[in-house]
């Protein structure tokens, strides 16, 4: 399955990055990819590789899975990630160059708040 090698390959390249980064680049992709197609097929596509590079790395999936949940939803550097975004784009004469400055800065806001608040509000280990 797709999954199953792209989690391989991920637990290869980041098995010896500390946690935060490893949030951050699971965190920072889900956005990316969610400013291109739909946010629903995002979180479709990478809650499993989450779960099992969380599984991998020997942490709970709960972070991991709040990522992809909160990144799958800040589609907001282009206007086609979102069906909301494409009505304003049309009807507000914006342009995408808005996007990318607005919505840009406030992705790139969102990706840093999340990455330091995630680790600390859903811990990582899953123990008592």
């Amino acid at each position: 399955n797709a999954d199953t090698y792209l989690s391989e390959r991920l637990l290869s390249i980041m098995k010896d990055m500390p946690p935060s980064a490893i949030i951050s680049l699971l965190f920072l992709s889900t956005m990316l990819l969610s400013s291109v197609i739909s946010n629903n097929a995002t979180a479709i596509i990478f809650t499993p590789i989450a779960i099992s590079l969380a599984a991998g790395l020997g942490y709970s999936p709960v972070p991991f899975l709040v990522v992809i949940m909160l990144a799958a939803n800040f589609s907001f550097f282009t206007p086609v990630g979102y069906q909301t975004n494409t009505i304003v784009y049309g009807m507000g004469l914006y342009r995408f160059k808005d996007f990318l400055l607005v919505g840009g800065t406030l992705s790139i806001t969102l990706w840093l708040i999340a990455t330091f608040l995630t680790p600390i509000m859903f811990p990582l280990t899953s123990g008592s």
